[in-house]
């Protein structure tokens, strides 16, 4: 899974006018910044990753939830797909995947979320619901975006992996060849995809 997110087209809008960006191994200030609202989104995610970084993900998480409680922001999706990164990481898995929820709910194309959220789910058990969440991604993935085609074929791969493990071997050749069409060069994609169709006796 990625470890962060920064949006790279939108500025934040903080709850006050004056955004400040401590050092990133400044906490203390980070922590008390984010209390009143005022601190700036390049410096959370400079100080949650120090935070990170130093073996201190549960102090990553509070700055991440105070700054959420404290600040509004047209990005704050990214900041809870930041959030949910961190607490699965963290073997927080139920926080997790509501934190991705929270993100898909504030941005619904939100690419990486619904795929991480996918891995989430199938980790848990949910297989359906992985499957789901992959599938979403086909739906709003536009394939004529050049850099939005490794998602796309990640998307695909995971959902013929997954579907051959619970033996849809028919839909799981099919995700495996949309993949391929997607980008050819993918050597181990394609050996699984001509495993899949021996499995079925195609020659």
């Amino acid at each position: 899974m990625p470890a962060t997110r920064t949006p790279q087209d939108q500025t934040a809008h903080q709850s006050t006018s004056v955004a400040a960006e401590p050092a990133p191994e400044d906490s203390a200030q980070a922590f008390a910044l984010a209390g009143q609202g005022k601190l700036s989104l390049m410096g959370l995610f400079g100080v949650a990753q120090h935070l990170t970084n130093i073996q201190q993900a549960d102090k990553a998480i509070a700055l991440y939830q105070q700054w959420l409680a404290h600040t509004s922001s047209p990005v704050a999706y990214a900041v809870h797909f930041n959030l949910a990164v961190s607490l699965s990481n963290h073997q927080d898995k139920a926080a997790a995947e509501q934190s991705y929820h929270t993100a898909i709910a504030l941005k619904p194309d939100f690419i990486e979320a619904h795929l991480n959220l996918g891995t989430l789910q199938e980790a848990q058990g949910q297989p359906e619901l992985a499957l789901a969440s992959w599938r979403r991604v086909l739906e709003i993935i536009d394939p004529k975006v050049e850099a939005d085609l490794p998602f796309l074929t990640q998307a695909l791969n995971n959902l013929g992996r997954l579907l051959e493990i619970l033996k849809r071997y028919p839909q799981a050749e099919e995700m495996l060849r949309q993949s391929l069409g997607v980008n050819p060069k993918q050597p181990n994609t394609l050996t699984h995809w001509v495993h899949l169709r021996q499995k079925q006796c195609k020659w």
